[in-house]
């Protein structure tokens, strides 16, 4: 807090000296102040969890540009620090260009990553409505506003595709309908925890996640979820790219179905906040 607020100092333009109306220069002052100020203080938000990579995540996970020593919001591509696209996906995040682009789900898809990501989270949130009267968004949002101190602050709710896969609180992970599924959609969240580009992720069986022996029989969690349309995984033991275990406290994992209810995959949603180190004791 303390360095940030240093960096709310200002410096008076060399140009307000030579005025030669006191009272001018005595606005001026005033107006440098207040919007340095207001820019300033605006970025000392509270935050959620830790400043990451050159930007800082409110209560929500949403990005929030930090401002430099000059006051001037670092916006360029820091709150995608973490989101490494493949060549058909975009560098400045979605684009009106994959609303054209029609996804295959068959089971003989062997890998790569979803391309158009708007589309798919419409799936993801559109069947887990289906199957439990509830969607992603308004799951999310549900917990946000339970979250809020007071009912006079503002709520930080996530609306848009692009916001939940930039989003670094709540993790979303999809894999398809092979017979090893392969992960073919991760967001910024889950990117971070599991530590994995999403090149590399969208080319892994999603089992490489697991860990056998520290959990439960796989199959059959996964069998009844997928006969039931969706259930919950508690205290699930995972394993980072880098060979790190952690454990999610509670996954949220449904059925994918497309348009025409089709069954094209499994999903799972889980909260980074409720993420702890694995341990033996």
């Amino acid at each position: 807090f303390h360095s940030r607020l240093k960096s709310c100092s200002f410096e008076i333009p060399s140009s307000v000296y030579p005025m030669r109306n006191k009272l001018s220069r005595i606005s001026l002052l005033v107006v440098v102040f207040l919007v340095r100020s207001s820019l300033c203080f605006s970025s000392l938000r509270p935050l959620g969890l830790a400043d990451v990579g050159g930007y800082s995540l409110n209560t929500a996970g949403n990005c929030v540009a930090l401002l430099s020593r000059s006051g001037i919001p670092k916006v360029a591509k820091a709150c995608r620090h973490h989101r490494l696209y493949s060549t058909s996906r975009s560098n400045d995040g979605l684009n009106e260009d994959q609303n054209d682009i029609k996804d295959s789900y068959t089971p003989e898809v062997t890998g790569g990553c979803v391309r158009n990501i708007a589309n798919h989270l419409r799936l993801l949130d559109k069947s887990l409505e289906r199957s439990s009267q509830r969607g992603i968004f308004q799951r999310i949002n549900d917990i946000l506003w339970e979250e809020r101190p007071s009912l006079t602050d503002a709520v930080s709710n996530i609306t848009t595709a692009e916001i939940l896969d930039q989003n670094s609180r709540f993790g979303i992970l999809s894999h398809g309908t092979q017979s090893d599924p392969v992960f073919n959609y991760a967001n910024v969240a889950s990117l971070i925890l599991f530590d994995e580009k999403i090149e590399e992720l969208c080319s892994t069986p999603s089992r490489y996640s697991t860990v056998p022996e520290l959990m439960d029989d796989r199959s059959k969690l996964i069998s009844d979820i997928e006969n039931i349309g969706y259930g919950y995984i508690d205290n699930a033991v995972r394993i980072t790219a880098k060979g790190k275990l952690f454990v999610i406290k509670k996954i949220l994992v449904w059925n994918i179905y497309d348009d025409n209810e089709i069954r094209i995959g499994l999903a799972a949603m889980f909260d980074r906040l409720s993420v702890i180190p694995y341990s033996t004791e």
